[in-house]
């Protein structure tokens, strides 16, 4: 058997191919997860002596941030799993404690640099936070 190929195929062809690469721009793209670190400082301002650190070990997929928190210092909150939202100029934790109770953290980003407000309306708390947020480890 024979198949003969004319220059009406090949025209369909490029055809067919001209619009599936159009086609793949209007296809969802699989945002692949990136992991991120962060460290830095909270504070209160009920009092200076209301303070600490904080840890963070997130994963990014687009817009979307899931991973755990961690503080130091408080003698109310630990920390625990957190879900937000990262775009290139701000980032927006939140971190559930004790079922529906939530602590809000959110923040300017410029760079790896973090700075922002907290907020833990269940016990009329709120205060600043500030640190790095990237996509590699620091060196301490």
């Amino acid at each position: 058997m024979t198949t003969r190929c004319s220059w009406s195929h090949l025209g369909a062809l490029c055809v067919i191919g001209a619009a599936m690469l159009s086609l793949q721009n209007f296809l969802p793209r699989v945002a692949t997860a990136q992991p991120l670190t962060g460290v830095g400082e909270w504070q209160s301002l009920k009092g200076d002596a209301i303070k600490g650190t904080w840890t963070a070990a997130l994963t990014r997929s687009g817009e979307v941030l899931n991973g755990t928190f961690e503080l130091k210092g408080s003698n109310v909150v630990v920390g625990g799993p957190v879900t937000g939202s990262i775009d290139n100029s701000s980032v927006v934790l939140g971190l559930a404690q004790e079922g529906t109770k939530r602590i809000t953290f959110s923040a300017r980003l410029e760079g790896d640099a973090v700075s922002g407000e907290w907020e833990y309306p269940s016990l009329q708390d709120h205060g600043v936070w500030f640190g790095s947020l990237s996509s590699s480890p620091k060196d301490n």
